[in-house]
């Protein structure tokens, strides 16, 4: 990789850890702590080992809560991203773009 390869990975991790950092502090904040914890795995994109039904016992939900629980951690994530890119562009019209841009770096 050529440093400037190097440089715009670091910032993508960067940018999206300081998502995921927001979203857990949010989270902790309403103490759903427990929660983040047990579904933050959705958040990458890789299938985890504990089934919906684990993750439900271990919260003391049902499979579907889980399922609605991952489904808005999701949407949080996303929109804290959004609005991090947001701060970073002069129109709000190429947050989708960079967005784009931000993955393809990882």
């Amino acid at each position: 990789m050529t440093p400037e390869k190097l440089f715009e990975r670091s910032w993508a991790i960067t940018v999206l850890n300081n998502v995921l950092r927001r979203l857990e502090s949010d989270y902790h904040s309403r103490g759903k702590g427990r929660e983040f914890q047990s579904l933050r795995h959705v958040l990458d994109g890789q299938a985890d080992e504990r089934s919906h039904g684990q993750i439900a016992t271990e919260l003391g939900v049902s499979a579907g809560a889980v399922r609605v629980m991952a489904h808005r951690l999701r949407r949080q994530y996303r929109e804290l991203l959004r609005n991090e890119i947001a701060q970073t562009v002069a129109d709000e019209k190429q947050v989708d773009e960079e967005i784009r841009y931000l993955l393809q770096c990882l």
